[in-house]
């Protein structure tokens, strides 16, 4: 593991011999089509380092800056609008642990007026107030790998969630937030993010360098045999390689939030770099009835029903249409409803440890 941790405290064609007219036709018909579609491809994708500068959002900018809950808390003190802190916020959201956040909430009055505005909605996505912040402590594993638990709990009375995050690199809400909603006692949870946007296809940079790999690098670096159950769970662009790591890893179950099927045409052209493999593990033709694969979407979003419904007639599915929602982050509106907990109750077997039954009441498959 890496020293990082913080605990709870050219197109070629052959032209037959035609007159210089046809000829000149001919050579237009053939070039036209391939300018026009290069016009038309770049326009969408864009030249590489464009397509490079994609991953450097105000998340990724963020990411690069190395401040303790402390130094966190001094920035956002000296502040005077938003445009001054946005990266520290920022920040805040992709590193903080749920009592590290509680403690900002709790200090919000002392704090300038803009700033108290953000913990508001750090409150009403994390509902800290609700009860005491979970204790949890993290580890880098890799720079694009932490693995969050309560060290003082042993794997054998807990669950393992492995989490593939999104193009975003996040689970659809600050960490310490959706950390809030799992308990630490039977929850231990490892976070993935695939900042090169390929889907998990190619592993994590620098730590593993396929899908499949990436599963046993976990499984090994982590003992995941050890726990008493596991699960997969990933969000939009992690969603549905989640559900095939939960294949491979033999998972109890895995669960999909508004995934689709990634789009290979750029891969194609610049192969072999990073051309997309043959296997898919959530293919037809691969077997493994030991893992329930769960596909949750907003009942009014129409591409992640139709990915959800595809993928259904491939294999079995369990599909979780969430009412009265249209937005592809499911995850942050079922927060902003109180009905995250129940959702996550359900999803990860956590009733029966805590005790509370009818997780997925509010629901209808």
């Amino acid at each position: 593991m890496i020293e990082r941790s913080r605990s709870h405290c050219s197109i070629g064609a052959s032209i037959k011999s035609v007159s210089p007219t046809n000829q000149l036709r001919r050579t237009t018909i053939l070039k036209s089509p391939y300018s026009v579609f290069s016009q038309l491809w770049g326009s969408i994708w864009g030249s590489k380092k464009k397509l490079e500068s994609r991953s450097r959002s105000p998340n990724a900018v963020a990411s690069e800056l190395h401040l303790t809950a402390g130094q966190i808390l001094a920035a956002l003190r000296k502040s005077e609008s938003g445009r001054d802190d946005w990266r520290v916020r920022h920040h805040a959201e992709d590193t903080l642990l749920p009592h590290e956040m509680a403690s900002l909430v709790n200090v919000s009055p002392a704090l300038p007026s803009h700033v108290q505005s953000w913990l508001t909605k750090m409150e009403a996505l994390g509902r800290f107030s609700e009860g005491e912040p979970q204790r949890y402590s993290v580890e880098a594993v890799a720079p694009d790998v932490d693995f969050y638990r309560d060290a003082t709990i042993g794997p054998e009375r807990k669950c393992l969630i492995v989490c593939f995050c999104g193009a975003s690199n996040r689970l659809m809400m600050p960490i310490s937030c959706l950390l809030q909603y799992l308990p630490s006692d039977f929850c231990d949870v490892i976070v993935l993010r695939d900042k090169t946007r390929q889907h998990y296809f190619k592993g994590i940079t620098g730590y593993a360098e396929s899908l499949p790999a990436l599963v046993r690098r976990i499984a090994d670096d982590l003992g995941a045999d050890a726990y008493l159950r596991r699960y997969c769970f990933g969000v939009s662009m992690g969603a549905f390689p989640a559900l095939r790591a939960g294949v491979l890893m033999e998972a109890d179950r895995a669960v999909s939030v508004g995934g689709g099927f990634a789009l290979h045409p750029r891969r194609l052209l610049e192969e072999p770099d990073i051309a997309p493999p043959a296997f898919d593990p959530i293919c037809g033709c691969v077997g493994n009835a030991d893992t329930e694969l769960v596909c949750a979407y907003a009942a009014g979003d129409k591409t992640d029903r139709q990915s959800a419904t595809h993928l259904s007639h491939i294999r079995a599915v369990t599909l979780i249409s969430v009412p009265d929602l249209t937005e592809h982050n499911i995850i942050k509106k079922l927060a902003k409803k109180g009905l995250l907990r129940d959702f996550f109750n359900g999803m990860f077997a956590l009733s029966d440890a805590l005790e509370s039954a009818g997780a997925m009441r509010s629901f209808r498959r």
